[in-house]
């Protein structure tokens, strides 16, 4: 198989694994737990599992997790989904490779579902420094066994499916009646990041340099005027921006799911336990007004990511990205291939994604009338329509593959350093927060 069959594959799957993940808006998970997810995106983890090698396998997983943090929960959402996707799809790997006879496609499906829950716990718990966090483990590992399963029954259907159809085999594709060729060298990448009327017209990099400034410089705080100073400036910065209301909403919410909740979870839990038993090891040691400025600082890390995604053009993010990773460019690094990937994903999501969404958002509306939520569970119907999609998104490999053969990567993201009036009003106002902080730290100013 050439690379660039194998960067076409990866360009649908990922693109698939992400356009999947919008059905799980209509299917209700049986135990309702705040930062669970059925994970259908997973399914696109283990089709690669089925057909791929290994390696393949890790490229679309880290590809997915990378496109869906820049272009929805922030950078810092990335630790959580790339350290449970690797650690889950490598197991799964591992138990469908060598122990196949053992494990049924359901069972290597569970498997990763509590790996990668149990890997986001420890994630959240080594970056929040609270141990209480792994009291939420189990009640993720209870239903990661029942998303997992669900998941796997749907991705067994679609394993076989594929294979019966050959899809990854040397069978010719049937081709689409779309002109791929031509939505592909169309320019909507930037659909998915929002159009604000100030910020994305700043330098992409200077911006950048402000945004890691600004997240380092909580965690070397200690006055609360500082915090003050800081969380004002941010505001200012979401008005002048014109960020929309439900961004900003969107990330208070992930935050608390994901980070939040299960440290209040954790909490109540160990003092509960505290005041059954009067065990002093379930007690908690650490001051509260420490743990809530940790997370205030998290937060913040949290918030400033997603400001810099949201006004930033993908482009220009992207070619940005690729002078960072220029030194790897020395050893081999096929650095521009794989963000050549990274931008035909979001082609593709830009440009086909709110078809897919209507055509999803049909057939589940049609498949069941009754209003009982158990009636929407049904996983035949679920997986005929995910495997139609799969094996139809299939039918523009060959577009797909050309494309990514033939294109330059300066058509598709570019970065050059320009200097406009608007960064040096930026910088001021930057210098000015930041010497503020300073002097306030230093008690000047008490």
């Amino acid at each position: 198989m050439s690379k660039y069959k194998r960067y076409a594959i990866v360009v649908i799957l990922v693109s698939n694994g992400i356009l999947i993940s919008f059905l799980e808006s209509f299917i209700p998970i049986p135990i309702p737990v705040p930062g669970v997810k059925l994970g259908l995106g997973n399914i696109i983890t283990m089709i690669g599992i089925a057909f791929l090698g290994v390696r393949d396998v890790l490229f679309i997983v880290a590809i997915r997790c990378f496109v869906v943090a820049v272009l929805t929960r922030g950078v810092m959402m990335l630790a959580f989904s790339l350290t449970g996707g690797i650690l889950s799809a490598l197991v799964m790997a591992l138990l469908y490779k060598k122990f196949s006879s053992m494990f049924s496609v359901k069972g290597i499906s569970i498997a990763g579902a509590l790996v990668h829950s149990t890997a986001q716990v420890i994630v959240a718990s080594f970056i929040l420094g609270q141990f209480v966090i792994m009291y939420y483990l189990p009640v993720l590992l209870v239903s990661a066994v029942i998303t997992g399963f669900i998941t796997g029954s749907i991705g067994e259907i679609a394993i076989n499916e594929i294979r019966r159809k050959d899809i990854f085999g040397n069978s010719p594709q049937e081709h689409t009646d779309i002109d791929f060729g031509n939505i592909l060298h169309s320019d909507k990448s930037d659909t998915l990041i929002k159009k604000h009327q100030i910020l994305p017209k700043m330098d992409s990099g200077v911006k950048l340099f402000f945004a890691f400034i600004l997240s380092i410089i909580p965690f070397l705080c200690e006055n609360q005027i500082s915090f003050i100073i800081i969380s004002a400036y941010l505001i200012f910065i979401t008005i002048f921006s014109g960020m929309k209301v439900r961004t900003v909403l969107t990330s208070f919410t992930a935050y608390f799911i994901i980070v939040v909740f299960p440290f209040l979870f954790g909490f109540l839990i160990s003092l509960l336990f505290y005041q059954i038993s009067g065990n002093a090891m379930f007690t908690y040691y650490q001051q509260i007004s420490d743990t809530a400025i940790r997370m205030f600082q998290l937060f913040l890390l949290w918030y400033i990511g997603c400001i810099y995604f949201n006004t930033t053009p993908m482009k220009s993010f992207i070619g940005l990205f690729d002078k960072i990773l220029t030194p790897f460019k020395r050893f081999g690094v096929p650095v521009e291939d794989h963000l050549k990937v990274i931008m035909c994903v979001i082609k593709v999501l830009t440009q086909i994604g709110p078809e897919v969404k209507r055509s999803f958002t049909e057939s589940m509306s049609s498949m069941s009338d009754n209003k009982k939520w158990w009636s929407r569970i049904n996983i035949k119907g679920i997986s005929g329509i995910i495997v139609n999609f799969i094996v139809n998104s299939f039918k523009r490999m060959d577009a797909i593959e050309k494309y990514v053969k033939e294109v330059n990567a300066a058509d598709l993201y570019n970065y050059r350093l320009k200097v406009s009036r608007l960064d040096i009003v930026a910088s001021v106002s930057f210098v000015i927060v930041v010497f503020l902080v300073i002097i306030i730290e230093n008690g000047y100013l008490m």
